[in-house]
């Protein structure tokens, strides 16, 4: 489809782009003004062309059911912290209800410079494909896609493939996701963007990769058959690029917020140095004690420190370059480094990590007992590399864990793993597993919590002949409507 582009106004480029699969229809829509003036933001749009889309029938696996990518009006405005983040959207696999994710990168700044507020996606393909939109050219097209399971070998067959044909990677931004989606219902969708700043094997820049992890949306992305939605778009360039109503004004605002961020920050969280694992010496503090420790038993230990975001910026995280996710960033908690994989096919291997973020930080490190800062890096790449979200992953394994201290669990049940606290070999080979359906175990583990849950009874009733224990794994079975708890523990 060719489309014609308008400039941007007050932030909008006033445009849906919709695309069935099942059809091939593809159209470039008007965005009604009273939606766009009243649901300000992604997530708010996003929630409601979302609601106009479903009816209380519609499954996530349904091809009527959604995946749609929204930015706010602020997207891709570089005199503001944190622009660059998008919202994926769609009937969540993991939950059966909506689910909202957002993401950083380049997605949705390119998306408004090619021209589009909101991308939505319904129908399904019958083969594995592309979605390219092309803002230089202004063209849309749906085109045949190899199948290639895992995100970074995804990612480098892109990169390779525009470039080839004449684009420079800074005007790409695209999204993918991986194996590890297919086979469970928390697949992560990865929005890879080009740092121009790094540096690998003697050359400058490579793509780095922010997610949108939560809710599953990933595995509503690989069941429509889309291995990835590519954007190619140009910086917009003028007096006033993204048609804001007073751009003077619009630039103070973003100058003192920015000020605000240069200022707090290094008194602060240091995030400019240690990423969001900074948090992780903030909640192990005795008078907080908010951080996950051993499947949220208790809220701080000693060992934090081992994991924590000071020692990922003195000893992992490469402080070259600029480290935000988007130009203009003063935040620039966008954190990574080298580590060698210990486990799967590229064992041996020294790989670029994106993260540890957080939740991810901890998800894998003191919440699982595990305290080794590698460890958690490596468990990071694989979830990314498999397209699985890392806090769901890392708080079913928590939960596992917890079954196995309680003998609610053998090594009999898990096919011979011994998912013990701090069991970091253990760990990475059951998200192998998880990634690809191994296992029983592993297969129950990836369909969520709730379902996994209902197995270990049945396995723990099946080997005792005790009364169903289901009441009692409830208690640490740590979730919500099917969700696992995010990574603070708020017993307070």
């Amino acid at each position: 489809m060719k489309y014609t582009r308008s400039s941007l106004t007050r932030g909008y480029a006033n445009r849906i782009l919709t695309i069935d699969l099942h059809n091939g229809a593809i159209d470039a829509k008007i965005l009604d003004p009273h939606a766009r003036d009243y649901f300000v933001g992604g997530r708010a749009l996003g929630l409601y062309l979302l609601y106009g889309r479903v009816t209380p029938d519609t499954s996530p696996y349904g091809p009527e059911n959604p995946l749609i990518f929204s930015p706010g009006p602020l997207a891709g405005v570089p005199n503001f912290p944190g622009t660059s983040k998008c919202m994926a959207l769609s009937m969540s696999p993991h939950t059966g209800i909506a689910g909202v994710s957002n993401f950083g990168g380049h997605f949705g700044a390119h998306m408004k410079f090619a021209g589009f507020d909101v991308i939505e996606i319904t129908g399904k393909s019958d083969k594995d494909v592309f979605i390219v939109i092309d803002g230089i050219k202004n063209e849309v097209a749906i085109i045949e896609a190899p199948k290639i399971e895992h995100v970074f070998d995804l990612e480098k067959f892109i990169a390779d493939k525009f470039t080839q044909e004449g684009y420079n990677k800074k005007n790409m931004a695209f999204v993918t996701t991986g194996i590890g989606a297919a086979s469970t219902t928390f697949g992560c969708i990865n929005s890879h963007y080009f740092d121009p700043t790094k540096t690998a094997d003697g050359q400058k820049g490579f793509f780095r990769t922010k997610q949108a992890g939560r809710t599953g949306l990933g595995s509503v992305m690989v069941d429509k058959k889309i291995r990835s939605v590519i954007i190619m778009a140009e910086y917009p360039h003028g007096e006033n690029p993204y048609g804001a109503a007073d751009w003077e004004k619009a630039k103070r605002a973003g100058s003192r917020l920015s000020k605000v961020v240069r200022e707090v920050d290094p008194v602060s969280l240091k995030m400019h140095r240690k990423g969001s694992a900074g948090l992780i010496s903030f909640m192990n503090k005795e008078n907080y004690r908010s951080l996950p420790v051993t499947n949220y038993q208790f809220g701080s230990d000693p060992r934090a420190e081992q994991i924590s975001g000071k020692f990922y910026a003195e000893n992992i995280f490469d402080h070259r370059g600029m480290d935000g996710c988007y130009p203009g960033c003063s935040l620039r908690c966008t954190k990574g480094g080298w580590v060698t994989l210990s486990a799967g096919e590229q064992k041996g291997t020294k790989v670029w990590v994106d993260g540890p973020e957080y939740e991810t930080a901890c998800g894998f490190g003191s919440n699982l007992g595990i305290w080794n800062a590698e460890a958690v890096m490596e468990a990071n790449w694989h979830c990314d590399n498999f397209g699985i979200d890392t806090i769901t992953a890392a708080v079913i394994i928590a939960f596992l864990m917890e079954c196995f201290q309680r003998d609610y669990l053998t090594e009999d049940d898990t096919g011979g793993l011994k998912l013990t606290w701090g069991n970091e070999k253990a760990m990475l080979s059951f998200l192998h597993q998880i990634s690809s359906g191994e296992t029983e175990c592993a297969r129950e583990a990836g369909k969520g919590m709730l379902s996994l849950l209902n197995w270990v009874s049945r396995m723990y009733v099946k080997r005792t002949g005790q009364e169903n224990p289901k009441k009692e794994l409830m208690k640490f079975a740590m979730q919500v409507k099917g969700l696992p708890f995010s990574l603070y523990r708020t017993h307070r």
